[in-house]
């Protein structure tokens, strides 16, 4: 996660949080330092612009020494853990969105009327209005909006930058 602070972050921190010798190990990596104004002032700022990442771990004595001993491996590991957390709430939300417009899609909105007496004729007339019915749900803006939903794990950024489609109003999904 990119993070910004006033304060040159170490490379590798390792915290305490609980009795149980449980800590929360920070990784700092890409640390850029910038000069930026002060707002209503002449004068600049230290800024330290980096991507930070942590991870749950056991503490032990040798615990620090063993992260940079495999360094690459701890971070990648902290990068991977990051990302599935950002996935999963990204992946709660599109599901949600995609659950909420299910009743959008239902067969029910084929509005199909059934002949009263069947014939060929009734059947392939049936079939027509069918698949006419079917071709304008599938076609239609509610269509495409789930499928840009659907395609959000897709996108170029995802899943630190997302952007959601805009649900089409009842007078577009029609």
């Amino acid at each position: 996660m990119k993070t910004e602070s006033t304060v040159k972050p170490e490379k590798l921190v390792v915290n305490y949080y609980d009795k149980y010798e449980k800590c929360i190990v920070t990784f700092n990596t890409n640390i850029q330092e910038e000069q930026r104004p002060i707002p209503d002032t002449e004068e600049t700022e230290t800024i330290y612009v980096y991507d930070s990442y942590t991870i749950k771990s056991w503490y032990r004595k040798t615990l620090k020494k063993d992260i940079l001993a495999d360094y690459d491996t701890w971070l990648n590991f902290a990068k991977q853990e990051e990302y599935d957390e950002y996935a999963k709430i990204v992946r709660d939300k599109r599901d949600k969105l995609l659950q909420e417009s299910d009743k959008e899609m239902v067969l029910d909105r084929l509005e199909l009327n059934m002949p009263e007496e069947i014939t060929i004729s009734n059947i392939v007339q049936g079939m027509k209005d069918f698949f006419t019915s079917l071709k304008e749900i599938f076609n239609s803006p509610i269509a495409k909006y789930r499928q840009q939903l659907r395609d959000i794990p897709q996108q170029e950024g995802f899943p630190y930058e997302v952007q959601f489609p805009v649900k089409p109003n009842k007078e577009e999904s029609k």
